[in-house]
């Protein structure tokens, strides 16, 4: 009795009464697994045969624990997932990178490197016919991507082999090669491989077969048992004639299925969170596929050099080559021009206005009457007309000499004119404000040069030196800060969308069944993108600061720790959006979403003082708005760690930092630990 024990085969997979279902969008449930039973004895090759959409790939997902069943129980006699060689379906290979680089990053992995890496790819490209390893991913046929894939799953060994189509797209002398390999490692060597295949006649190598439909195997067994048991002379045929006996029964089936009664564990409990080796090698395939990465380039030094040029050259200058028509009636009635008279300071007075408006970039026309020169602003030829009355210099002097006592005419003879079209505001109030203040400058010339009493006649209001800045400014000032933290937030974003690509492609998926942790991933690529925000920094800092010479007044130490922690918010964010996400469009739409309404709300290009009332009292909880006054403040008024609005600022970017993250790890818990 106890000889006979020793002989029984021991299994190193088994899957006792699983159930699992899968809900669409009208909430309606697609039974996959009913009550499905299956045993994969150890050292054996066990081939799953079936129809598309039956559930074979499911059933590898749930072995391998990618995936949950609902009810029953899957027992996996091995140790942890370095242990298990995994090939999917859809390959899942980075299209950028080459074979040599996709190997390094999964040796990494796998702990595998240096001549034990060599020696193994020396013995899997010789029988698989790798092409050369220096040669792209993307470059290789169907088939030579294939055997690539085939390549990855056997690199470390393992002692379960898991392989979703192996044979698919490769050519006949090929496929015989690499049943003879499985052959070898089940034999000779104790391997384990269950494999599923369109091409049911070759199954008959294989150990054991199981044939799956409707949720079930309705077959399970020695290939040739199964042909006999049924008296076929094909697996083919058997599997037919097995299907038509399932279709009649499979209401019976229906009525006596229990329901599922919770979820069971994952096979595999792996407690790992975080090695060297799995960071290394995420962060050696993240640095491979950015040096290919034309877009990634551009993010890293045009975009942000580009945008800073452009700004400057586009946003917050005053208007330049503005035209002004001049209906001068003094002029006329005496029928001269300005360059007739020796005096042009004191008389005619609007002569020596004109110059002080010409060195403001003013274009000036001259038209003989209102109407002509109204139309041409109506035609949106001209931006501005002034009217100079005729006696417009004898009634300023009497006015300036007389004062209170002027007469109505006087004063009325002694007022500029000016039509404005005000539709364009920044226009509209540049002009308004360069004619209104470039006269007072023109009476200060008058009291100078020709001795008039103008004085009194000046606003009571004087302008001293600025406490912060210049006291000349443009609006371009007030837009640096905004400009660099917009960038410096949303720029690591998009450095962190490739993830994105990653899980559309598998290959988070697939990093994952060979070992890695969601927390690798996030941490490898949170290394790589903090390197590349810290170079666009720079060139923010340099082009703005250094080339173009806005004003810094602080602590460069201060202000380089702010604007690191931005990016270190927004890298945040980014992993946020694509644990949410699951396609680019809708991370590329959220983003935009959330950069309109930092850019609008958080005081980076208007200040929040010109805002709602409702919209001041949300404002300072948007993630910028504290940490642009913070960084304006440093830069342009110069102000320490110990001011409440610098500390206020970094407390701010810290805390939407704990935010992003918490709500990150709460999302890989919400998706039960996969979010690929």
């Amino acid at each position: 009795m106890e000889h006979i024990m020793n002989n029984v085969p021991d299994y190193i997979v088994k899957v006792q009464d699983a159930y699992k279902t899968y809900s669409d969008f009208s909430f309606s449930k697609t039974e996959v697994f009913k009550g499905l039973n299956m045993t994969v004895e150890k050292g054996s090759i066990y081939a799953l045969l079936g129809p598309s959409g039956c559930g074979k790939t499911s059933l590898l997902k749930c072995i391998i624990g990618q995936s949950q069943i609902d009810a029953g129980e899957i027992t996996l006699k091995v140790q942890n997932r370095s242990k298990i060689g995994y090939m999917p379906q859809d390959l899942a290979l980075v299209d950028e990178i080459t074979i040599k680089e996709t190997l390094n990053y999964y040796g990494w992995i796998y702990g595998i490197r240096g001549k034990k890496l060599e020696e193994r790819k020396k013995i899997l490209f010789s029988f698989l016919e790798v092409p050369s390893e220096h040669k792209k991913v993307m470059h290789l046929s169907g088939g030579q991507k294939r055997r690539v894939s085939l390549c990855l799953a056997l690199v470390h060994d393992p002692d379960l082999l898991i392989l979703d189509e192996p044979t698919v797209g490769i050519d006949p002398v090929l496929s015989s090669s690499i049943w003879q390999f499985l052959l070898e490692l089940s034999n000779e060597k104790n391997k384990t491989v269950i494999l599923t295949t369109h091409y049911i006649e070759e199954a008959r190598q294989s150990n054991k077969v199981g044939m799956m439909r409707g949720g079930v195997l309705v077959a399970e067994g020695e290939a040739l048992s199964i042909m006999d048991q049924h008296g076929c002379n094909t697996l083919e045929e058997a599997f037919i004639k097995l299907s038509y006996i399932q279709e009649s029964e499979e209401n019976d089936i229906r009525e006596n299925m229990p329901k599922p009664s919770g979820k069971p564990k994952l096979p595999l409990q792996d407690k790992k969170l975080i090695s060297f080796n799995g960071f290394m090698g995420y962060f050696l395939k993240s640095l491979y596929s950015f040096k290919y990465s034309s877009l990634g380039w551009f993010l890293l030094f045009f975009l942000p050099i580009s945008t800073c040029i452009m700004f400057q050259y586009s946003i917050g200058r005053s208007p330049r080559g503005l035209v002004v028509g001049i209906v001068n009636e003094e002029l006329s009635l005496q029928h001269g021009n300005c360059n007739k008279f020796s005096n042009l300071t004191c008389f005619p007075a609007f002569c020596g206005y004109l110059p002080l408006l010409e060195k403001k970039d003013i274009i000036v026309v001259f038209f003989n009457d209102t109407a002509t020169a109204l139309t041409n602003i109506v035609e949106n030829k001209i931006h501005g007309v002034m009217y100079i009355p005729e006696n417009f210099t004898e009634s300023l002097q009497e006015r300036l000499y007389k004062g209170m006592r002027t007469s109505e005419n006087a004063v009325e003879q002694s007022e500029i004119t000016v039509w404005v079209d005000t539709t364009n505001k920044v226009i509209a109030d540049f002009l308004k404000n360069t004619i209104y203040f470039t006269f007072f400058d023109y009476l200060k010339q008058l009291s100078l040069m020709c001795q008039w009493t103008v004085s009194h006649s000046l606003l009571p209001i004087q302008y001293n030196e600025a406490i912060y800045g210049k006291s000349v400014t443009e609006f371009s000032e007030f837009s640096v800060p905004g400009v660099i933290l917009m960038m410096q937030f949303f720029l690591p974003v998009a450095y962190m969308i490739p993830i994105l690509q990653d899980k559309r492609s598998g290959i988070i998926a697939r990093s994952l069944i060979s070992g890695l942790t969601h927390l690798e991933i996030l941490a490898a690529y949170t290394a790589m993108t903090t390197i590349l925000f810290l170079v666009q920094t720079a060139c923010n800092v340099v082009t703005l600061y250094g080339i173009y010479g806005h004003v810094f007044e602080g602590s460069a130490t201060l202000a380089f720790m702010l604007l690191f922690l931005v990016g270190f918010n927004g890298l945040c964010f980014g992993m946020f959006v694509v644990v949410f996400c699951d396609r680019e469009l809708l991370a590329a739409f959220m983003t935009l979403g959330v950069m309109v309404c930092n850019g609008v709300l958080c005081g980076l290009f208007w200040t929040p003082e010109g805002m709602h009332p409702i919209l001041q009292s949300i404002d300072w909880i948007l993630p910028l708005t504290l940490g642009s006054n913070a960084y304006r403040s440093i830069t342009m008024r110069a102000w320490s760690l110990s001011h409440p609005v610098i500390y206020n600022g970094f407390l701010s970017i810290i805390l939407w930092i704990l935010i992003f993250c918490f709500a990150t790890y709460g999302l890989i818990k919400l998706k039960k630990g996969s979010w690929s």
